[in-house]
């Protein structure tokens, strides 16, 4: 049994790549004997072989005798998945209520209200059901190109059909690396795990298998590369640029369509809202009209804000310096100089989240509520000049300190991969927080106060639930930072 150089893992002997983080063993990957228990292991030089460097061509011959195959996931993502059942069970609610006061699907407020939910409720759960089934099906690479076998949905009531794609195709792949792993892995490997392998088509589409073994992505981007002779991007393998790259203006001219996306849902929502409480308005004016319509033209309000925060957040920068002591920010009608140590967080977008133009863009915090989309190559100049001048790596959500009462998500994967039964609590609670939120705006539109009662009841009950669990998770951390800086430990 040997073990990987980077992360530390078993590996078997006939492995190529490390299970855990994908690192590639080589040739020298030296299996460990283990010692009789009992006897001291003498002092001793041992003489390694120098082992030469594979050659192209060998890398071409081993590689030909290969078909990677990435296998399926029997299931979806786990947070995906607890979104996908609570939208459901949203839907059942709101079929029980209608056929309990069938009357409450009429020409007043309440109808188009409880169209909307049912259709948002159904049509959300089985989008992202389906996205998340496409995404895990079982592909096999070969010479030709790559074939999906065919996906099963609904226990085999309806099939995806297998599906061929020529190797003419596939203009590049992409080795997506997530940092949602356990914290030794990542420790090992800061870049994150490879999780995902994105080939980009050159029409224009991406095809993403997601959540796989690091080993199989690995090897089926090592396939692609020789094999396919496509060219093979990877967040691990970037080399510094040179200081005149660096230290400039980049104009900020992404195409990300993230505006476009999000603007054109809560605009839609929006005016939903303001149509549904003019229509109230014009139903007739009492109690519960005014309370009706200050609760619709409410969610419009909210929604028309949100579309003002993202076109700032998408368009607000101009162009960005990268000078010594930090980053001015051009906005439309000022600068901002924002020193290194003040960058909140980066983050970059894995291959499996870029726009419809297929461009990966990048997130920079500035504060708690200021957060601006920029080009790829502006964060990955801030990036380099961050660890320049001040000898670290920049920060990024995953070890951001969050605000006062919450827990950063370098805790939370601790809490995944060390405590999941407590973490899996804490998404339970959540999950239930979300959907007494929609029983509640329900109850509130079919006007039964018996029903909002009993949900505000819940709403007491699940909070406090969450404020327990929320301390057992703080002194979980707390114990074991202490843990850690025990002497001897």
């Amino acid at each position: 049994m040997a073990f990987c150089t980077r992360c530390g893992s078993r590996v078997n002997d006939e492995a190529r790549f490390c299970p855990q983080c994908g690192q590639s063993r080589g040739p020298a990957a030296v299996a460990q004997t283990p010692v009789p228990v009992g006897s001291a292991p003498k002092a001793r030089k041992i003489a390694v072989p120098s082992v030469p460097e594979e050659s192209p061509e060998d890398r071409r011959r081993r590689c030909e005798r290969t078909f990677p195959i990435l296998h399926a996931n029997k299931k979806i993502d786990g947070q995906l998945s607890y979104i996908v059942w609570m939208m459901r069970l949203l839907f059942a609610f709101i079929v029980a209520m209608v056929a309990w006061k069938p009357h409450m699907v009429s020409m007043d407020i309440s109808g188009p209200m409880v169209l909307f939910m049912l259709f948002f409720s159904i049509g959300s759960a089985e989008f992202i059901y389906w996205r998340g089934k496409k995404m895990a099906g079982e592909a096999r690479l070969h010479p030709a190109g790559i074939t999906l076998s065919p996906i099963r949905l609904y226990g085999g009531l309806y099939t995806i059909k297998e599906r061929d794609i020529p190797r003419e195709e596939i203009a590049r792949v992409e080795v997506a690396r997530s940092k949602d792993v356990h914290p030794a892995v990542l420790a090992s490997q800061p870049s994150g795990a490879p999780v995902s392998l994105v080939l980009h088509l050159s029409n224009g589409r991406l095809l993403t298998l997601h959540k796989r073994s690091p080993s199989e992505v690995m090897a089926a981007a090592e396939y692609a590369e020789v094999i396919w002779d496509v060219a093979r991007e990877d967040d691990a393998r970037r080399t510094p640029a040179k200081p005149g790259d660096v230290y400039r203006e980049f104009v900020n001219d992404h195409r990300s369509s993230d505006f476009k996306i999000t603007g054109t849902m809560l605009g839609g929502g929006a005016a939903f809202f303001i149509g549904l409480g003019v229509w109230e308005a014009l139903d007739g004016i009492g109690r519960a009209e005014i309370f009706i319509d200050l609760l619709v033209l409410g969610m419009a309000a909210f929604m028309l804000l949100g579309i003002k925060l993202v076109y700032d957040r998408s368009y607000a920068i101009r162009s960005v310096r990268v000078e010594r002591d930090g980053i001015a920010l051009v906005l439309r009608k000022k600068t901002r100089f924002v020193p290194y140590d003040s960058i909140r967080a980066l983050r970059i977008m894995g291959g499996n989240e870029v726009s419809r133009e297929k461009e990966r863009v990048a997130m920079v915090q500035i504060s708690n509520r200021r957060v601006y989309l920029i080009k790829k190559e502006i964060a990955l100049a801030i990036e380099q000049a961050y660890r320049e001048r001040t000898g670290r790596e920049v920060p990024d959500p995953t070890t951001v300190v969050p605000k006062k009462g919450a827990i950063s998500q370098a805790d939370a994967n601790v809490l995944k991969y060390e405590n999941p039964t407590l973490y899996r609590k804490n998404l339970i609670i959540a999950a239930a927080l979300m959907a007494n939120g929609f029983f509640l705006f329900m109850n509130v539109v079919i006007r039964s106060p018996l029903l909002i009662m009993v949900g505000a009841v819940l709403l007491v009950i699940l909070m406090f639930f969450r404020l327990q669990i929320s301390k057992e998770m703080r002194e979980y951390l707390d114990r074991r930072v202490k843990e850690a800086d025990r002497p001897g430990a």
